[in-house]
């Protein structure tokens, strides 16, 4: 049984230089601006995580869907000083460069927590008037579904496995012709490497790898105030349950909403649901 096919849409990508580093984003739509930034899984992008999204969203929003630094047709690159400020640095410039300001984001996984870390710090780098949050923060436990990621080695059982991780449906790994674009996405040159990097740490050094410290929950929300929805997969295979609503607990302005029969990407899996969720969110922000 092949996974369903994504709604006709009419997004286009372009290139642009940011900070020296030649970014491809995907574009759609003209209502008020909506950014979009992908999870950070092996062969990750963001055609890949929003090719679901981008007919539903476009019909309100005017939508901006960049690839990460490392990932699908951004340059490769990495900062082992801090990657996730880097990543995070290069989109905020991003937004500055294209007129993005004061806008709601929606982000996935490592998207997700791009956004939970930086609105926690007192000057966010992120221009986001709100934002949703699709299975990010909190921990991840060391399980079968967590090695499936990190052990991934280029290869289509490999990459069966990380789609098995992901999803709660078994269609999404069993999908031949779809496990291969995902597959053909990871040896991009340079992909691998960079995805690698961030799970490096010196044996000798650090207990932990760059990854871990990165995304671990120790961060104080007491003065946030920007509107966010954290939305959790009562199927993730990668989080346990609760998180989102134990993440909730800490942050005043957030709210939960945990979706039934999905995994660790609602917006793939079911997404005339996760849209209705969306837009009732944004509409009251």
């Amino acid at each position: 049984m092949p996974v369903p096919k994504p709604a006709k849409h009419e997004a286009r990508s372009h290139v642009i230089q940011v900070d020296g580093l030649e970014t491809r984003y995907w574009e759609c739509g003209e209502g008020p601006p909506l950014v979009l930034l992908h999870s950070g899984e092996f062969g990750a992008s963001a055609e890949l995580s929003w090719e679901y999204n981008f007919a539903a969203l476009a019909e309100r929003y005017h939508v901006y869907a960049p690839d990460f630094v490392g990932f699908g047709e951004t340059a490769k690159a990495h900062d082992f000083n801090d990657f996730v400020v880097f990543k995070i640095r290069h989109i905020a410039n991003f937004c500055r460069q294209l007129g993005l300001e004061n806008v709601p984001f929606v982000g996935n996984s490592m998207g997700a927590n791009f956004l939970i870390r930086d609105v926690a710090n007192a000057e966010p780098l992120f221009p986001a008037s709100s934002f949703v949050a699709i299975s990010g923060g909190g921990a991840v436990p060391a399980n079968e579904a967590r090695a499936a990621l990190t052990d991934y080695d280029c290869t289509i059982p490999s990459m069966k496995r990380v789609l098995w991780a992901l999803f709660h449906d078994d269609v999404w790994a069993e999908d031949e012709a779809y496990v291969q674009r995902r597959f053909e996405s990871s040896i991009i040159p340079g992909a691998w490497e960079c995805s690698a990097a961030a799970r490096l740490h010196a044996p000798n050094i650090v207990r932990e790898s760059a990854y871990e410290r990165a995304t671990r929950n120790q961060l104080s929300y007491d003065a946030v105030k920007t509107p966010i929805l954290l939305i959790a997969g009562a199927e993730d295979k990668l989080k346990p349950r609760g998180f989102a609503h134990e993440l909730a607990d800490q942050i005043p302005s957030a709210t939960a909403i945990e979706m039934p029969g999905v995994g660790h990407c609602a917006h793939i899996e079911t997404p005339d649901a996760f849209h209705k969720v969306l837009f009732d969110f944004l509409d009251s922000h």
